[in-house]
């Protein structure tokens, strides 16, 4: 898992990373705040429910003692009316315990998913209990009105975070990404040794320099490729030169050489000459002395 992440993090594009830092950076603490500041008001509204239900019972008990001591129950009816239609209100009861019969009976429909608080206060008079309220309140609302805040929430939160990553991406986009695509651009030619091209960096921030510092890499380097390719062409002219100098001393060369092989070739044959003239000399000296032998012999026979 770890060479996984070590991986995905090196290997990701920059601006996949960037986007997913924006919404881990900014998504998770602004989802994390908002679901406990919506618990905390739930519960806050739950307990001023509460609070609403007793203050209303204990209320409602004193309202109603002089209507259940007068048996007014029109008039304790109408109040109670009045009382009911708040969204919160659920049932009123009211019970005359005297007679043990119901004083006021109001309700309203039950609604699904509802969870019910019962509040129960006595009804005296003169210090004595004539009566009984039942209050009973409904959440139902209170968890709604949470449901249709934690929905605003939502709502005005990704529209927040929406705007939030287009600026972010603008921003990276013309501050960081497209320097960056410049950058490559830029090692790409130079990688094809291509130093022709002059960048221009009018931007003085940390990408500037480095763009600088490639601009100025790259006029030195022009320089010792302008300086390699007078060195390269001086050479191959001094190449041909001693080339065409070699060329002419093996033409001579070769010259030189038929001439002595001529001239050594007619000395050979002089030798040869002189040679046979020197044995037909002595074959001739030989010839001459087998006949004077003869001719010696036959005068001494005489």
């Amino acid at each position: 898992m770890k060479n996984f992440i070590i991986n995905f993090y090196r290997n990701t594009r920059l601006i996949y990373i960037l986007i997913l830092a924006a919404i881990f950076g900014i998504l998770f603490p602004a989802l994390i705040t908002g679901y406990i500041l919506a618990n905390k008001n739930e519960q806050m509204r739950l307990n001023n429910l509460n609070f609403m239900g007793q203050n209303t019972a204990t209320n409602l008990s004193i309202a109603l003692r002089g209507h259940m001591w007068d048996l007014r129950d029109d008039l304790a009816k109408e109040l109670i009316q009045t009382v009911i239609m708040h969204r919160d209100m659920k049932k009123i009861d009211v019970q005359d315990t005297t007679s043990n019969k119901t004083f006021v009976h109001v309700e309203k429909p039950s609604i699904e998913g509802e969870n019910l608080l019962t509040f129960t206060k006595p009804i005296t008079h003169q210090g004595k209990t004539i009566g009984k309220l039942t209050l009973v309140l409904s959440d139902y609302y209170v968890h709604e009105d949470i449901f249709r805040l934690k929905s605003q929430f939502f709502y005005i939160f990704a529209g927040q975070l929406f705007v939030s990553l287009i600026l972010i991406f603008l921003m990276l986009y013309y501050k960081v990404l497209k320097p960056l695509q410049r950058l490559n651009h830029q090692a790409v030619h130079f990688s094809k040794e291509d130093f022709s091209r002059p960048f221009l960096w009018k931007r003085n921030d940390e990408i500037g320099i480095v763009g600088k510092n490639f601009e100025n890499a790259r006029s030195e380097l022009l320089k010792a490729q302008e300086f390699a390719l007078h060195y390269k062409e001086q050479l191959q002219k001094e190449v041909e030169e001693k080339t065409k100098e070699l060329q002419e001393l093996n033409e001579n060369l070769k010259q030189r050489v038929d001439l002595e092989l001529e001239k050594n070739k007619k000395q050979n044959i002089l030798l040869q000459q002189q040679t046979r003239l020197a044995a037909l000399g002595e074959m001739m000296g030989n010839i001459a002395h087998q006949w004077r032998q003869p001719l010696s012999a036959h005068n001494q026979s005489k």
